[in-house]
């Protein structure tokens, strides 16, 4: 991306922000209100598929007595809350790695978290990005004028449109 005026235009130097602005705006809320439903909706239906097939399994291969033992246990009530609590963190965190911030949802509405300096995001961000998503109330965090989350803000990260020329742009 060197240019006769700048030669030593690598990617996007900071003084490319306005241009870098133009290029990926920020993603309207309601494209991230349709993010957020369709990625609730698909870590969901894993789950409760995921606990359906568990269920079966043990309905299957075990005694009636001691299915209905299991699902009295302190042991399988604490392993669905914490697989409850971690699923989304998780699900975040594995999807806007391998996808370079994009989830099922943002593939959909063709919108992509980056770094708040039009970068891709770094490892720590992507950690506290996902993570920061289990402060309670903090889907309530977009209420009023702002179209940032506190996971968002937490992160140093924005959510923008897509762009065809992204896998350019973010070459490093």
């Amino acid at each position: 991306m060197n240019t006769p005026n700048n030669p030593i235009d690598v990617g996007f130097p900071e003084t490319n922000l306005l241009e870098k602005s133009k290029k990926y705006p920020v993603a309207s809320k309601g494209k991230r209100f349709a993010n957020y439903l369709i990625d609730t909706t698909i870590v969901n239906v894993f789950f409760f598929s995921f606990f359906i097939i568990v269920g079966l399994v043990m309905g299957f291969t075990m005694p009636e007595a001691d299915v209905a033992a299991s699902l009295e246990s302190p042991g399988l009530s604490l392993l669905i809350n914490i697989s409850a609590i971690f699923i989304y963190p998780i699900y975040y965190l594995i999807l806007e790695g391998i996808f370079k911030g994009k989830t099922i949802g943002k593939l959909l509405t063709k919108t992509r978290a980056i770094d708040e300096d039009y970068e891709k995001m770094n490892g720590e961000q992507l950690v506290k990005r996902s993570f920061s998503r289990m402060i309670p109330f903090e889907a309530f965090s977009y209420l009023g004028d702002r179209t940032d989350g506190w996971h968002d803000r937490i992160s140093d990260t924005i959510v923008v449109e897509d762009h065809p020329d992204f896998n350019e742009d973010f070459r490093r």
